[in-house]
Order: C-alpha cells, then structure tokens, then sequence
C-alpha cells in the first residue's frame, strides 16, 4: 500500500520525476517509513513552495531547486524515534534530538 503512494495518479509531475531517482526516492520512502505525516507534509510544503515559486515568476530550474528544497525540509527528522511525533511535552533529552535533526537533514542530504 505505502509504494502506492509515491506512483499515485494526481502527484505533480516534479514530484512523480523526483521519486524516480535512487537516492532522492530512498530518503522519500524512508520519509514515509519513519511517519506517514513528515511524508504529506513534505508533499504539501513542496507543492506550496511550487505555487509561491510560480507566482514570484521562478525560471523551472529554479523551481525544481525550491520544490526539492522544500520536499527535504524535515528529512533529518527520521534521525529521532518517530514516537517523538506525538509525544506531549518533551524532556530534555528528546527536545535535544529535536533541535539537532538540521544537522541531520545536511548529512542525508550529502549521502544522497
């Protein structure tokens, strides 16, 4: 079910070109393996990005920059247990890993 998603009819054509690749489509399924709600909001933040892009007058290179930017954002996330996600009130061990996952983001965004 969860591989249907990244081939669903309806994703923006970028987007469905971008989960083709090996590596930006193994940090996406492990997006999506880590928790279902960094996946859609990746894709709603990429699309979003992808309008404002349009409007403000992006040449498409400069669009697929920002739309893979955005669709990125969050990845270091899946660096931390995903029961951080909905956990009430973090302690400061987990506000730690919390604050870090930027770092993390650049180190996965180099592997792949």
């Amino acid at each position: 079910m969860r591989a249907l998603i990244l081939h669903r009819p309806g994703l923006p054509g970028w987007l469905s070109e971008m989960l083709k690749y090996q590596g930006p489509n193994r940090l996406a399924v492990q997006m999506l393996a880590w928790h279902e709600t960094l996946y859609y909001h990746a894709i709603a933040t990429a699309v979003y990005a992808e309008v404002v892009g349009r409007a403000v007058g992006l040449q498409e290179k400069e669009l697929e920059w920002l739309t893979q930017g955005a669709f990125f954002h969050d990845c270091g996330k899946i660096s931390w247990p995903s029961c951080l996600t909905d956990k009430k009130g973090l302690d400061g061990e987990d506000r730690k890993l919390v604050n870090a996952h930027p770092i993390a983001w650049e180190y996965y965004l180099r592997e792949y």
